[in-house]
């Protein structure tokens, strides 16, 4: 079996495709824009004070596929770039997505599907190219990449209910619901519905969908960003490192009480991600107990935004080459998310032997006491009493980061292969 993936963005840094040629499954990848292909190849000529944000990020795309097997759009990528923000303040940003889905699999219909006999497309952006696929009785895989939409939805409104100064989406379930139904409509036109974790799949099923196209499939720790096993540093051996205390080949060890814990926040600031409750949690445990540091694009009202600065450094979006020394810095990731489809900051920290805290509804590989903690939604009061135990338990601490690093290593692109094939096949 060959198949066409069409792609928007970078998704997974293209481990869908990358995978897929790798079992000589690929037959090529038709997308927005990557760094690999004209005129986006020649954006590190251009001085980087004269870059755009927009233009940076997709010269920094690489598919690591050979050029004939990838094709890009760049008509459609141009006026991305040229047009209206999607992200207007309190603007809806669902009827901009909307559209751009339905223009995307118009032009990969208009490309042609060449030799493939089967298509890989991406929740909320594939209806069309399915629809297609089947006319043409191609083999139809789909990427359920987020919990359903009519899920997320009814719990990002509730949040806002909760929280109507953190909130700067106007968006209502009613706007959710076209992009809902075109979700929905996707999973009956497809033959394989990949999720990337139970949580994802547990709420097609809610939901009346077809759970027995389902097949759950983790994805891959991403070992770009981890050490070498003779490179590990422990929490121990980060602290004296802060201190620049070191005796011959002993290390002189500095309390946690003195030294504080280092805790990471990374993601988009928004309230799927639940920043309300991350600020909760921040004020119970205290914010001079530790040293917190909040790293992502801002997506809450500049009062939300004041109110974090006010408890932790917030560092806005930053290029994900840069994240590798927000894990060194840190000793535990904390993701009080309210909905995820599988969160890459866990799959990220565990590769950086940095124990996470975080839901169930991350839909994350962490394992609840061994290389991190599962606490209930919207419970700060839980996180606090974790960061206290660890806090309490410099030992308990180094033994999570060992797991941490043991576990991310299950999960290995050729584990992430071996799953995807067999999940597409059978």
């Amino acid at each position: 079996m060959r198949l066409l993936v069409a792609q928007i963005g970078a998704r997974r840094h293209y481990a869908v495709p990358r995978v897929l040629h790798g079992a000589g499954m690929l037959d090529r990848l038709v997308t927005d824009a990557c760094g690999d292909l004209f005129p986006w190849s020649l954006a590190d000529l251009v001085p980087a004070f004269l870059r755009r944000d927009a233009l940076s990020r997709l010269a920094a795309r690489s598919s690591g596929l050979p050029r004939g097997k990838v094709t890009g759009l760049f008509i459609f990528t141009v006026s991305a770039l040229l047009g209206p923000s999607r992200r207007k303040p309190g603007g809806n940003n669902i009827s901009w997505w909307l559209h751009r889905n339905r223009r995307f699999n118009e032009l990969v219909i208009g490309k042609g599907f060449g030799s493939a006999d089967g298509v890989y497309v991406f929740n909320g952006a594939g209806l069309e190219v399915l629809k297609e696929a089947k006319r043409l009785g191609l083999f139809r895989v789909l990427d359920q990449t987020s919990a359903p939409m009519r899920h997320d939805a009814e719990l990002l409104i509730s949040e806002s209910e909760r929280w109507p100064d953190w909130s700067t989406e106007a968006d209502s379930i009613y706007n959710w619901l076209p992009m809902a139904e075109r979700e929905e409509e996707e999973w009956q036109l497809a033959d394989r519905i990949i999720c990337g974790s139970e949580y994802v799949a547990e709420g097609i099923r809610v939901l009346g969908g077809p759970a027995k196209k389902s097949r759950v499939v983790p994805y891959p720790c991403d070992h770009g960003m981890q050490p070498p096993a003779t490179e590990h540093v422990t929490p121990a051996e980060k602290q004296e490192k802060r201190c620049g205390q070191r005796s011959n080949n002993l290390m002189q060890s500095r309390t946690r009480s003195t030294a504080g814990l280092h805790i990471l926040f990374a993601g988009t600031l928004n309230l799927r991600k639940g920043l309300p409750y991350l600020h909760e949690a921040i004020r119970l445990f205290g914010a001079g107990r530790a040293k917190w540091r909040i790293v992502g694009p801002p997506a809450i009202s500049r009062q939300a935004l004041a109110m974090l600065g006010r408890v932790a450094e917030v560092r806005g979006a930053v290029p994900r080459s840069e994240m590798v020394e927000h894990y060194a810095w840190a000793d535990i990731l904390v993701l009080p998310t309210i909905s995820e489809g599988s969160a890459n900051v866990c799959y990220e920290a565990l590769a950086r032997a940095v124990p996470v805290i975080t839901t169930p509804n991350a839909g994350s590989i962490v394992r609840d006491m061994i290389d991190g903690f599962i606490v209930p939604v919207r419970s700060p009061a839980s996180i606090a009493e974790k960061l206290a135990l660890l806090e309490g338990n410099p030992s308990l601490l180094q033994e999570m980061s060992l797991r941490a690093l043991e576990r991310s290593r299950e999960f290995t692109v050729n584990t992430y292969a071996f799953y995807l094939e067999n999940a597409i096949k059978y």
